[in-house]
Protein backbone atom coordinates (compact mmCIF):
# COMPACT_ATOMS: atom_id res chain seq x y z
CA UNK A 1 0.00 0.00 0.00
CA UNK A 2 1.39 3.39 -0.95
CA UNK A 3 1.12 6.55 1.14
CA UNK A 4 -1.59 7.84 -1.20
CA UNK A 5 -3.70 4.74 -0.56
CA UNK A 6 -3.71 5.07 3.24
CA UNK A 7 -7.07 5.43 4.87
CA UNK A 8 -8.16 6.84 8.19
CA UNK A 9 -10.09 4.76 10.71
CA UNK A 10 -12.24 6.30 13.40
CA UNK A 11 -12.80 4.07 16.41
CA UNK A 12 -15.90 5.32 18.17
CA UNK A 13 -16.46 5.06 21.89
CA UNK A 14 -18.73 2.66 23.75
CA UNK A 15 -21.78 4.87 23.39
CA UNK A 16 -21.70 4.53 19.61
CA UNK A 17 -20.68 0.89 19.32
CA UNK A 18 -22.34 -0.79 22.28
CA UNK A 19 -25.51 1.23 21.84
CA UNK A 20 -25.94 0.27 18.20
CA UNK A 21 -28.49 -2.28 17.01
CA UNK A 22 -25.49 -4.56 16.42
CA UNK A 23 -24.35 -4.39 20.07
CA UNK A 24 -20.72 -4.00 18.94
CA UNK A 25 -17.94 -4.64 21.45
CA UNK A 26 -16.37 -1.91 23.56
CA UNK A 27 -12.62 -1.28 23.92
CA UNK A 28 -12.61 -3.10 27.25
CA UNK A 29 -13.78 -6.66 26.83
CA UNK A 30 -13.24 -6.58 23.06
CA UNK A 31 -11.24 -9.81 23.05
CA UNK A 32 -13.15 -13.10 23.17
CA UNK A 33 -12.30 -16.00 25.45
CA UNK A 34 -10.28 -17.77 22.77
CA UNK A 35 -8.59 -16.13 19.81
CA UNK A 36 -7.76 -18.17 16.71
CA UNK A 37 -4.40 -16.42 16.18
CA UNK A 38 -1.92 -18.21 18.47
CA UNK A 39 0.66 -15.39 18.31
CA UNK A 40 -1.93 -12.79 19.36
CA UNK A 41 -3.34 -15.07 22.07
CA UNK A 42 0.15 -15.63 23.54
CA UNK A 43 0.89 -11.90 23.44
CA UNK A 44 -2.36 -11.03 25.23
CA UNK A 45 -1.63 -13.57 27.97
CA UNK A 46 1.84 -12.03 28.41
CA UNK A 47 0.57 -8.44 28.24
CA UNK A 48 -2.20 -8.93 30.81
CA UNK A 49 -0.61 -11.67 32.95
CA UNK A 50 -3.29 -12.89 35.38
CA UNK A 51 -5.98 -10.31 34.56
CA UNK A 52 -9.49 -11.36 33.69
CA UNK A 53 -10.14 -11.54 29.94
CA UNK A 54 -13.01 -9.06 30.20
CA UNK A 55 -10.54 -6.38 31.35
CA UNK A 56 -8.38 -6.70 28.22
CA UNK A 57 -8.54 -3.34 26.48
CA UNK A 58 -8.18 -3.00 22.72
CA UNK A 59 -7.03 0.62 22.97
CA UNK A 60 -4.23 -0.29 25.41
CA UNK A 61 -3.07 -3.17 23.19
CA UNK A 62 -3.04 -1.06 20.01
CA UNK A 63 -1.26 1.81 21.79
CA UNK A 64 1.46 -0.49 23.13
CA UNK A 65 1.99 -2.18 19.77
CA UNK A 66 2.02 1.13 17.87
CA UNK A 67 4.75 2.47 20.16
CA UNK A 68 6.69 -0.80 20.00
CA UNK A 69 6.62 -0.96 16.19
CA UNK A 70 7.39 2.71 15.55
CA UNK A 71 9.82 3.46 18.40
CA UNK A 72 11.64 0.17 19.01
CA UNK A 73 14.73 1.23 17.06
CA UNK A 74 15.02 4.55 18.90
CA UNK A 75 14.73 2.73 22.21
CA UNK A 76 17.55 0.36 21.33
CA UNK A 77 15.56 -2.82 20.70
CA UNK A 78 16.65 -5.31 18.06
CA UNK A 79 15.00 -5.41 14.62
CA UNK A 80 13.39 -8.74 15.59
CA UNK A 81 11.41 -6.98 18.34
CA UNK A 82 10.12 -4.41 15.86
CA UNK A 83 9.14 -7.17 13.44
CA UNK A 84 7.24 -9.01 16.15
CA UNK A 85 5.44 -5.81 17.10
CA UNK A 86 4.48 -5.20 13.46
CA UNK A 87 3.24 -8.77 13.12
CA UNK A 88 1.22 -8.50 16.33
CA UNK A 89 -0.16 -5.12 15.28
CA UNK A 90 -1.28 -6.62 11.96
CA UNK A 91 -2.85 -9.61 13.75
CA UNK A 92 -4.71 -7.27 16.12
CA UNK A 93 -6.05 -5.19 13.22
CA UNK A 94 -7.15 -8.42 11.54
CA UNK A 95 -8.95 -9.42 14.73
CA UNK A 96 -10.64 -6.00 14.86
CA UNK A 97 -11.83 -6.43 11.27
CA UNK A 98 -13.49 -9.71 12.25
CA UNK A 99 -15.11 -8.01 15.24
CA UNK A 100 -16.74 -5.48 12.92
CA UNK A 101 -17.87 -8.03 10.35
CA UNK A 102 -21.42 -6.71 10.05
CA UNK A 103 -22.65 -5.95 6.50
CA UNK A 104 -24.17 -2.54 7.30
CA UNK A 105 -21.12 -1.45 9.29
CA UNK A 106 -18.76 -2.50 6.48
CA UNK A 107 -20.62 -0.17 4.13
CA UNK A 108 -19.55 2.84 6.18
CA UNK A 109 -16.40 1.70 8.01
CA UNK A 110 -13.25 0.74 6.14
CA UNK A 111 -10.42 -0.74 8.21
CA UNK A 112 -7.15 -1.18 6.33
Amino acid sequence: MTENERKTVFMLGAGASKGSVYNLPCMSGFFEEQIDDEQLEDFLRWFYQDASRDTYNLEAVLSYLELARTRAAQWGYAHKTKFQAQSLFDATIGYVKKGFAYPLIQKFVVIT
